[in-house]
């Protein structure tokens, strides 16, 4: 490598917030193993093969991101903390509830369209907070915002 692609790429590492990125990791972290974590509890409820099969494409999805996000986090020498035990349990018991009055397929892509929606609305937020991302951090964000998209459309099947 050169000594001009070397100053190249530092003042373009640079010229990224650094503490904006780290949180943009964090809050990307949080909402896919989020999402993982509900497609594995309304999967307990889910009968129809079909949506089956598409929670288990979406949660290979979320494992992808959530290799791509770990790997970046590294590159920034930043700890991503995996969410608080006690969190997920609260998840868990409140999608238990939610699905014990109406466990159909409908209610359980409701749910998840639900989920969805608001991950969608808090990768917006954080992209337009935050204008000085890392480029392979604002790469991810925008990979995921187009997955999320997607994955709204195809939950809108089982409606």
């Amino acid at each position: 490598m050169s000594n001009m692609t070397k100053s190249a790429k530092t003042r373009a590492i640079a010229a990224y917030d650094k503490q904006a990125t780290r949180k943009a990791l964090s809050a990307m972290y949080k909402n896919v193993t989020m999402a993982k974590h509900s497609i594995k509890v309304l999967n307990e409820y889910v009968d129809d093969q079909q949506m089956r099969k598409c929670l288990a494409k979406q949660t290979k999805q979320y494992d992808q991101f959530i290799q791509q996000l770990e790997e970046a986090a590294s590159n920034l020498n930043h700890t991503l903390r995996r969410e608080r035990k006690s969190y997920l349990v609260m998840a868990k018991m409140g999608i238990r509830m939610q699905m014990m009055f109406d466990d159909s397929k409908q209610h359980a892509a409701k749910i998840m369209l639900k989920g969805t929606l608001m991950g969608i609305i808090d990768m917006n937020a954080m992209v337009n907070e935050t204008p000085r991302l890392e480029t392979n951090t604002a790469t991810i964000a925008q990979q995921l915002t187009e997955f999320e998209e997607q994955r709204m459309d195809e939950l809108k099947k089982y409606l």
